[in-house]
């Protein structure tokens, strides 16, 4: 719960300062898929009561270690789990991709979600925006998370896309250099 609120602490923190570009990553060699499964970990007991299948795909190599800063990439799958897990009926499935492409870290989170219609997905990193859901769909936020991750990855080096078709979910990927 505290990390989670530190988090959130520094998505606000983080938001505030965007148009500055006064982040300061501190990089040091992490863990990716031990990073993955404390998420995966801590999402199931934020989650209970939602039944969910969260699936990590650990296609890198044995013992690689990614040069990032560790609490902004955490941020950032935490923040794709999670929108995959809100955003999606019980049984959701979830799968995180961990892989190496042209020497790049690749993490993907897949969901078989509600998806997000195409005229939508053009605004997604935009600050504070929200897709529009139904009075049943909706779900506590301030669109202030895919506009950070973004950042993030930006700063890391990197790029973040979506694919997603409405009702039948969404793909976000994210690609930063390994060192």
């Amino acid at each position: 719960g505290v990390r989670r609120l530190i988090s959130n602490i520094e998505a606000l923190l983080m938001t505030a300062r965007m148009d500055r570009h006064q982040v300061v990553l501190n990089k040091s060699l992490i863990d990716v898929p031990e990073m993955a499964e404390g998420v995966k970990k801590e999402l199931s007991c934020l989650y209970p009561g939602k039944p969910h299948t969260i699936c990590i795909i650990n296609e890198l190599p044995a013992g690689l270690q990614v040069m990032a800063d560790g609490m902004y990439i955490e941020n950032v799958i935490r923040n794709l789990m999670e929108n995959a897990l809100k955003y999606s009926d019980a049984g959701v499935r979830i799968e995180v991709s961990l892989s190496i492409v042209n020497e790049r870290l690749r993490v993907s989170v897949k969901d078989n979600g509600w998806g997000i219609a195409p005229c939508h997905q053009k605004k997604l990193f935009t600050q504070f925006y929200r897709v529009p859901r139904s009075e049943e769909q909706q779900q506590k936020g301030y669109g202030i998370g895919l506009a950070q991750s973004k950042y993030i990855i930006n700063e890391h080096g990197g790029e973040i896309m979506v694919k997603s078709a409405e009702g039948e979910g969404s793909t976000f990927t994210f690609i930063i250099p390994c060192r």
